[in-house]
Parts: C-alpha cells; structure tokens; sequence
C-alpha cells in the first residue's frame, strides 16, 4: 500500500494518531496450560483464573497493569478465592498464586491481528502509534509487560512511541497522561483514537479530548478503527 492520510468526512476531527494499551489490547495472558495444569490438578473449577482476570479493575488486571505487585495481588486472589467459596484454594499459599500469575504472564501471546493493523496504520498510512502502559519490564515484584528484549525489538518496530506511566510520575487515569501521550506524537488529544480494554483507562482518555475504542477482540476493534478512519487495516482476502 502506498501512503495515505486518513480522513474524515464533513465536520469530524482528521485523526492522526491511534495509541493502543498493551495489557489486552497488544499482549494478552495465556491460561491455556494454566487450566490444563494447574487448575485440573488441584481441583480448581478449570477457567477460574481466566474469569477473574477478565474482571475490568480486578486483582490480576491491576496486576498485569503494574499498579500493585505480584506478591500483593497473590495475596488478595487467594481471599477472594476464598470469599467466593472456590474449593482447593486452601490447600495453597498466597506465594503459590503468585508463581501462577507470573507463569500466566510470561506465557503471554501477542495478538497477531492487531500487530498487523498497528503496521498498517504507521507504514501504509502514515499514522502516529503509540503504546501506552505502565513499566514495560519487571521491576521488583510488579508486571506489566511481555519480558523478552525481542518482544520489546518487535513492538518498538511498530510504536513512534513507548510511554510507560510509571516513569512520567502521572496515573493511568489521569487525563494529563493522555495529554502528555499526545504531545509526544506532536499531535492534539482530538487528532488521537485511543484503544484499551478497560473502561477505566478510556475514561481519562476521553476526558483529555480522545475518541476512545473499547477493545472487546481484535476483530471488533479492528473494524471500529476502521469505520471511524475509513481505512482498511486487515487483509481479509
């Protein structure tokens, strides 16, 4: 494809830039050999780690997002385990569901759809991209990121921009970061789609002046990135 602009009809705001969130949106945790393993052989009604962690500001996603480490967050999974009567989660230590969460972590897939639209949108269209999340490496006890140098080789390949919230000084719900984000793509929170799986980072988002898309699966997202740029971003042939 060659380059391209995108752009909007009638009075609507050119875009200029998308930023996507890394933890669902780019990267996702993989639970697969998780609920094989782990799971079965202790029996843990099988999928109990992937419900909780799809819960939009539960332990495991403010885990993942970096905001409370993994000691902590094994800590209070363990009682919520408990709280919700799950059976088998006594036989084990807060420390044991900590070492789950970093293996469910360091066995992370990246989602190969949105790479390609990412691509698609800084090489055939010109687009600015950002990624936006809390520290991109492990820190201490804390996770919020693929580990690997090679991934973070991939991903710099695709983003204009890195931003980690942690080393701005400024939260993940806080409209400045938003702001900040778009300074550093020399571009204005109206020219910017932001794209994350958790409606509490959208809200900021939208508050600073973004359009925000809540990422459900790469194909919604895709298609919703699509209908408000008039691109196409995918090859579906």
């Amino acid at each position: 494809r060659s380059v391209h602009t995108a752009k909007q009809s009638g009075s609507q705001p050119v875009f200029k830039g998308v930023v996507f969130g890394l933890w669902g949106v780019v990267a996702r945790p993989s639970f697969a050999a998780h609920e094989e393993g782990w799971e079965a052989s202790r029996d843990i009604p099988v999928g109990t780690f992937r419900r909780l962690a799809q819960m939009d500001g539960g332990v495991i996603q403010r885990c993942l997002d970096g905001e409370i480490g993994t000691t902590e967050a094994g800590a209070r999974l363990q009682q919520q385990m408990q709280e919700e009567g799950i059976h088998g989660c006594e036989e084990f230590t807060a420390m044991d569901i900590t070492m789950q969460i970093r293996k469910v972590v360091d066995a992370s897939k990246v989602n190969e759809e949105v790479v390609e639209a990412i691509s698609t949108l800084r090489v055939a269209y010109g687009m600015q991209t950002a990624l936006l999340c809390k520290q991109w490496f492990k820190t201490g006890k804390s996770l919020s990121a693929p580990t690997t140098q090679q991934r973070k080789d991939q991903m710099s390949t695709l983003f204009h921009r890195i931003v980690e919230s942690k080393h701005r000084g400024v939260s993940r719900v806080d409209p400045m970061l938003y702001e900040m984000v778009s300074r550093e793509l020399e571009l204005s929170p109206e020219q910017v789609i932001y794209v994350d799986s958790r409606p509490r980072h959208l809200v900021p988002a939208l508050a600073a002046g973004m359009k925000t898309v809540l990422f459900t699966t790469p194909t919604d997202a895709i298609k919703q990135l699509e209908k408000i740029l008039q691109l196409q971003l995918v090859d579906r042939a």
